[in-house]
C-alpha cells in the first residue's frame, strides 16, 4: 500500500515458500482505485514469486520488489523496473523509516555468507552483514525492523538441513552486530523453509512474535518465548 495514498495498491503475485506445490506467479499488478481495478506493471519473466514490496514513504515514485529473483527498483511509480540486487530467493525487505535510502535483507544461503545484506544508498550498493550472525546452515529467514528505534532489527533463521530453529538473532546497532537470542525455543518445528514468520510489537524493541507451525511471543527480545496457539486444536 502506498502510505501516502491508500487507493494506490501493489500486488506481487506467486509464492516463496520452497514448497513443491508453491505456485508461480504472473508478475506485479497495480491498482489505483483501492483494488477495484488492476493492471499488470511487471511481466512474469522479471519475476515469479515475491515476499515484499515497498513504496518509500519520502517519494511514491520509488517503489521496491523482493522476490525469487532478487531485488527490482522503480523510480517511475512501476512504469520500468531495474535489477538492483541479483540474488535468488530473497526472503525479506525492509526500510528504515527515518532514512528510506537504508533498506536491509535477508536470503537463503546455506553458506551463511551475504544472508543478510545491508544498502546506504537506496540499493545501488550492497555489503554483507555479519557480526555474530551464523556462517553455515542458514537457510529460511525473516526480517523485523523496529519502527521507534530503526537500529533495532530481528533474522530469525531456519536451520537449511532439518527446517529447524537455527536461531534468532538482535541488532541494536544497525547491523554492525548481532546478539543470538534463542537457539532451543525451536517454534518452527521441521517446517522453517515454509512457515517461518517474525514480528515486532509497533511503539516496542523487545516485544516481538515468531511463527512457525504455532506462535510464539516474547517481551524480552526473544530470550524467552512463549508459545500462544496450538496448531493442532480449535480454538
Amino acid at each position: 500500500i502506498d502510505p501516502n495514498n491508500p487507493n494506490i495498491l501493489y500486488y506481487g503475485s506467486g509464492e516463496l515458500n520452497y514448497s513443491s506445490d508453491s505456485h508461480y506467479g504472473d508478475g506485479i499488478f497495480k491498482s489505483t482505485d483501492a483494488g477495484a481495478t488492476w493492471v499488470k506493471i511487471a511481466p512474469y519473466s522479471m519475476c515469479p514469486r515475491y515476499s515484499e514490496i515497498i513504496v518509500d514513504k519520502n517519494n511514491s515514485s520509488i517503489v521496491y520488489a523482493a522476490g525469487g529473483s532478487g531485488i527490482f527498483k522503480s523510480t517511475n511509480a512501476g512504469a520500468n523496473w531495474t535489477s538492483i540486487l541479483n540474488l535468488g530467493n530473497v526472503n525479506a525487505l525492509v526500510m528504515d523509516h527515518t532514512n528510506s535510502q537504508i533498506l536491509y535483507m535477508t536470503s537463503s544461503a546455506s553458506a551463511g555468507i551475504g544472508a543478510v545484506r545491508k544498502t546506504t544508498n537506496g540499493g545501488l550498493n550492497w555489503t554483507s552483514l555479519s557480526g555474530g550472525l551464523p556462517t553455515t546452515g542458514a537457510g529460511r529467514a525473516p526480517m523485523a525492523i523496529s519502527d521507534v528505534d530503526p537500529l533495532v532489527l530481528y533474522v530469525g533463521f531456519a536451520a537449511s538441513s532439518g527446517g529447524g530453529l537455527l536461531g534468532l538473532y538482535k541488532t541494536t546497532n544497525g547491523g554492525e552486530n548481532w546478539t543470538l537470542q534463542n537457539s532451543t525455543t525451536n517454534y518452527l518445528g521441521t517446517q522453517g523453509w515454509y512457515d517461518n514468520a517474525l514480528a515486532i510489537k509497533p511503539g516496542s524493541t523487545s516485544t516481538v512474535v515468531t511463527g512457525g507451525i504455532d506462535l510464539y511471543n516474547s517481551t524480552n527480545s526473544g530470550t524467552t518465548l512463549t508459545k500462544k496457539t496450538s496448531w493442532s486444536t480449535s480454538f
